[in-house]
C-alpha cells in the first residue's frame, strides 16, 4: 500500500459527543505500508485523527507528511498501535491545536503529536520516531506518548507543548526504549 501526495481537507460541519473525522486509515492487517508527503489539514469533529495504523498491521512507514489537526476535544497527529510491528514515524511535520479550555475533570482539550498505544490488545513492538518537528497546544499535551510499546527508538525530534498539562515524550508500561537527541 502507498499513500502518497495527496491533500486532504475534512471539516466537521457539525459536532456530536463522538463525532469522529480520520484523514488516513491504515489498519486490521495492513502489511508494507508508505504514507508519504500528503498535506492533511483536519477540523471541526470532537476526534480528530490525521494518520491512524492500528490493529496487527506491519512494516508501516510514515514520511515527510504535513499534518494541521484543530478540534474541541482530541487531536492526534499520528496514532500506531494494537500488536502493529515494525513502525517508522519519521520527519513528519504535525501540529495539533485544541481550542476547547475546559478543565481536565470535563472535556478537557487533549493533544497527541505521535502515539503507539494499545487499547486492550496486543503490545506493539519496534517503534522508529525520528526526525519529527512537533508543535502541540490544549489542556493536556503529549508530544510522543508510547504505551504498551516494546523496543522503541525515539531520536532527533523537535517538540514543542503549550498548555498546562505537558509533557514531551512518556513510556507507560513499555520496555526497551530509548530517546536521546529530542
Amino acid at each position: 500500500n502507498t499513500v502518497q501526495n495527496n491533500t486532504l481537507t475534512l471539516k466537521a460541519t457539525s459536532t456530536t459527543f463522538y463525532g469522529t473525522l480520520e484523514a488516513i486509515t491504515n489498519s486490521n492487517g495492513a502489511t508494507n505500508t508508505l504514507i508519504t508527503q500528503n498535506t492533511i489539514n483536519i477540523t471541526g469533529a470532537n476526534f480528530n485523527y490525521a494518520i491512524d495504523s492500528l490493529n496487527n498491521v506491519e512494516n508501516i512507514t510514515i514520511t515527510q507528511n504535513t499534518i494541521t489537526v484543530t478540534g474541541e476535544r482530541y487531536c492526534d497527529g499520528i496514532q500506531a498501535g494494537n500488536g502493529a510491528t515494525n513502525i517508522v514515524v519519521d520527519n513528519n511535520n504535525i501540529t495539533c491545536i485544541c481550542i476547547n479550555t475546559t478543565e481536565l475533570t470535563t472535556e478537557g482539550a487533549i493533544t497527541y503529536g505521535v502515539i503507539g498505544t494499545n487499547m486492550g490488545s496486543e503490545s506493539t513492538i519496534n517503534m522508529t520516531i525520528t526526525n519529527n518537528n512537533i508543535n502541540l497546544t490544549g489542556t493536556a499535551n503529549y508530544g510522543i506518548e508510547l504505551y504498551h510499546v516494546d523496543t522503541t527508538e525515539i531520536h532527533n525530534n523537535t517538540i514543542t507543548v503549550n498548555g498546562p498539562f505537558s509533557m514531551g515524550i512518556g513510556y507507560a508500561y513499555a520496555s526497551n526504549g530509548n530517546a536521546t537527541g529530542n
